[in-house]
C-alpha cells in the first residue's frame, strides 16, 4: 500500500502540473514518469521473485525447481498479476483524463520560441525527488573550518540561509591555497555575478551549462562569456551546451570537444558527472584536451542509461571507451 500511495501521490502532482499549464513540457514530462514508474514496478516485482525462490532454497533456473518451488512461483504469479492489475488500473485513472495534443502539438517536436517564453524550463528528476531539508539550514558555525585539510574543495549549489558556508569557504579556500572547483546551478546563477562574488573571486575551475552562463555574464558568444568570467576569478572556464558541446577557456586558449550521436534516455545527472569527471582529469594531471575528453564519455554514458548514477564510468572504462569512440578536441587562440 505505501508503495502505490506514494506513486500515486507523485503521479497526482504532476498530472496537476500538466493540467494546470497545457504545456507540451509538462505532457511529456507525465509521459516519461509514467514510462519510469512502470520500469520502477518491473523492477520491484523482478525482486520480490528472487526473494520468493531463494526463500525455498533455490538459486537454479526455474526449469529446475522442485514441486514445492513451483507451487510456491505459481503463488507468486498470481499476485504479479494482482499487482500489474493494480497499477494498471491506477495509471488508467490518469491516462483518461488526461488532454489529448491537438494535430499542430503531435507533429512538431518541441514547443514553439513563443510557448517558450510562456512556461519555464524544468529539469525532471526521475529517480528520487531531492528534498534539501536540514542542508539548507546549515550555518558557518556549523562547519569546523580548523578540520578541513584539502587540496581541492568541490562546491555546488547551497541554497538559502546554506550559501553563507559556501562563501565561507570560499573566503577560507583563498586564504588557506585551497583551490575550489564550482558547479552551480541555475538557481544561484540566476543570482548573478554580485551574488556569486565571493564564490567566484575563490574559484579555480567553474563548470556551468550555457544558460546558466547568460544569467551570471549576460548573452553573447562563448570567448566574450568565458571572458567576463575569467574576469570574476575563476582560471578554468567550462561552459557545456548539451549536444552541441563543450568549451573550456584557459590560459588564452579556447578548446571545444564535440558530442557523439547516442541515444539519449534521460538527461539526468549528465551535468554533475560531466563537471565532476573533468575536474578528476586535472587531478590526474592530465591536459584540458583530455579531461574535456573524458567528461563527455563519462556524461554521454549517463545519459544513455535511466537514472543520474547509471551509468557512470570508472576511469578503465571511460578510457577504453575513448580508445574505440575519440572524442576530437580542437583548440583556437582567444582572441
Amino acid at each position: 500500500p505505501e508503495f502505490y500511495a506514494s506513486i500515486e501521490e507523485f503521479l497526482s502532482s504532476k498530472f496537476s502540473e500538466m493540467e494546470s499549464s497545457r504545456s507540451v513540457m509538462h505532457m511529456r514530462e507525465f509521459e516519461n514518469a509514467v514510462a519510469t514508474i512502470k520500469e520502477i514496478s518491473s523492477i520491484r516485482q523482478q525482486k520480490i521473485l528472487f526473494k520468493a525462490i531463494r526463500s525455498n532454497g533455490a538459486h537454479g533456473e526455474t526449469t529446475e525447481m522442485t514441486r514445492e518451488e513451483h507451487e510456491l512461483y505459481d503463488r507468486f504469479c498470481a499476485v504479479l498479476t494482482d499487482e500489474q492489475q493494480k497499477m494498471a488500473l491506477m495509471l488508467s485513472r490518469f491516462e483518461s483524463r488526461k488532454p489529448k495534443q491537438s494535430p499542430s502539438q503531435e507533429k512538431r517536436e518541441g514547443p514553439t520560441p513563443s510557448e517558450e517564453n510562456n512556461f519555464k524550463k524544468v529539469r525532471f528528476i526521475k529517480d528520487v525527488p531531492a528534498y534539501k531539508g536540514v542542508n539548507n539550514e546549515l550555518r558557518p558555525k556549523d562547519v569546523k573550518k580548523s578540520a578541513l585539510k584539502a587540496r581541492w574543495f568541490y562546491f555546488s549549489a547551497m541554497m538559502e540561509g546554506s550559501f553563507a558556508v559556501l562563501e565561507e569557504l570560499a573566503r577560507f579556500a583563498k586564504k588557506s591555497g585551497i583551490r575550489v572547483a564550482f558547479n552551480p546551478s541555475s538557481y544561484l546563477a540566476e543570482k548573478g555575478a554580485g551574488y556569486l562574488k565571493a564564490v567566484l573571486s575563490a574559484t579555480t575551475v567553474l563548470v556551468l551549462n550555457k544558460e546558466e552562463a547568460e544569467a551570471i555574464v549576460g548573452k553573447g558568444t562563448v570567448q566574450e562569456a568565458s571572458k567576463r568570467m575569467h574576469a570574476l576569478g575563476p582560471e578554468y572556464v567550462v561552459i557545456t551546451d548539451g549536444k552541441s558541446g563543450a568549451h573550456c577557456s584557459h590560459d588564452g586558449t579556447l578548446y571545444f570537444a564535440p558530442t557523439h550521436r547516442v541515444k539519449i534516455i534521460e538527461t539526468t545527472g549528465a551535468g554533475d558527472a560531466f563537471a565532476s569527471t573533468f575536474l578528476a582529469g586535472l587531478l590526474l594531471g592530465a591536459d584540458v584536451a583530455y579531461s574535456l575528453a573524458l567528461a563527455t564519455t563519462n556524461a554521454e554514458s549517463v545519459i544513455t542509461h535511466h537514472g543520474a548514477k547509471n551509468k557512470l564510468l570508472t576511469l578503465r572504462e571511460a578510457t577504453a571507451i575513448l580508445k574505440r569512440h575519440p572524442v576530437r578536441v580542437r583548440r583556437s587562440k582567444i582572441r
